[in-house]
Parts: structure tokens; sequence; C-alpha cells
């Protein structure tokens, strides 16, 4: 960039498929073009947290001098991402640099040692109870950190985004959680393939909605009742 300019910052991010995926997919759609079938679109997808942000929409390049732009990353699902950030200014020109991160695995929400509940002989089972919560704390306070900086960036129109969206999120009842034991000799442990969780405190909530609802219309009954008891004995 030969000269100085006042670029605007746009930023285009995707997911990127691993390369089984791709061919997967490549093969699926090699056997449905032999046969005629409708086009089904997929739907974009559409997080109320983009993985990308970045708190600036516009940046004073001066020649000669080097600027320091943050990008904030909140990985939410396990997949590869790939973010452009493209910088603008129409007397200028335009550039672009690119970001391609890597999701791993996250780190282990609790360690269970069952020595230390109880004593562990050879040739016994023995049932260990693991306590499993319906809300992830760490996806919970990402969300707190992207509304932080939102307001602390004065961004409103995103925040009344991403504050529509959480509202819109739908929280189901009943979560199903596919699991997997990684061990050096699969006879150890056993387990469902598949477990269920329920939501209790939805339930606690909903009925206190209903029993505050129902409340309130015994109020309004018992002040219609005085108001006419009122009218007929003046």
């Amino acid at each position: 960039m030969g000269e100085s300019g006042d670029f605007s910052i746009n930023l285009v991010w995707e997911i990127l498929k691993s390369k089984k995926e791709d061919e997967a997919e490549k093969s699926v759609q090699t056997k449905k073009s032999k046969k005629k079938q409708p086009i089904v679109k997929e739907e974009p997808f559409d997080p109320a947290v983009p993985p990308f942000f970045c708190t600036k929409d516009r940046i004073l390049l001066k020649k000669g001098k080097v600027e320091t732009l943050t990008i904030d990353f909140f990985p939410l699902i396990l997949e590869r991402h790939l973010c452009k950030i493209i910088f603008l200014d129409p007397q200028v020109g335009e550039f672009q640099h690119e970001i391609l991160a890597d999701v791993q695995m996250p780190s282990e929400l609790k360690e269970y040692n069952p020595s230390k509940l109880t004593t562990i002989n050879v040739d016994v089972s023995y049932q260990l109870p693991i306590a499993i919560a319906p809300k992830n704390e760490l996806i919970t306070s990402l969300k707190k950190a992207y509304k932080d900086k939102l307001y602390n960036s004065g961004k409103m129109k995103e925040r009344d985004i991403f504050l529509q969206k959480i509202q819109n999120e739908k929280k189901p009842e009943i979560i199903n959680f596919d699991v997997e034991i990684v061990q050096a000799n699969p006879s150890f442990i056993t387990t469902s393939p598949v477990y269920s969780i329920v939501d209790t405190s939805r339930k606690i909530k909903e009925a206190q909605k209903e029993k505050e609802k129902k409340d309130e219309q015994k109020k309004t009954t018992s002040d219609t009742s005085f108001e006419s008891k009122v009218k007929i004995f003046p």
C-alpha cells in the first residue's frame, strides 16, 4: 500500500468442511445426479454469536506506520473457520487478510476419580454416578463476553440483532447426547450410547409462571367483585 487512507473494515467468515466431509458430499451428489431429484437448499448457518468480531468499523492507516487490529474469535462448533478481513478505501483501493482457525476439543468440564469414593477391587463391577447439567456454562460465558463486547463498542444495531436471536433461540426441554468412551481397553468401562437429559428448571419456571397467572386472575376477579359491592351498596 503506497498511500495513507481511511479504510472500512468488513469481516466475511465461513465454516470450512474437512476433506472427508467434502469427498463424502461429492460422492452423494454424484449418485444423486444420476437420478432426477428436487434441489434442496441448505439453511445458512447463522449463529447468535458470530465466530469473528471486531470492535472497529474503520481504521486509519498512514504510510510507513504499522497499526494493530484486534479480532476476537468465538468458536461455538468443532469445525475449521475461515475469516476474510476486507479493508476498503474508495480513494486508495482494497486489500484483505485471512485468518484460518482450527477449533480443538474443549478441556474436560470435570474429572471423576472413583477410587476417592470407594475402594476399587479387581473382578468387581462398580457403578459411577456422573451428574450432567443440561446447560453448558462455557457457552453461556462466551455469549456474555460477546454481549459485553457489543455494549462496550457501542454497536447498537449488532446488539439488537444478538438479543433478538437469543430471544428466538429454541431451548429444548429434553437434550439427547451421544456418548463416546475413549480408553485403552474398551472392556473396562461401558455405558449407554445415548443419554437424554431433561431440563427440570424449565418445568419449574413454567409452573411458577402458571401460578402467577392464576394468582393474577384471582386478584382481578376479587377486585371486580369488590367494585360491584360498592355499586350495589353505596
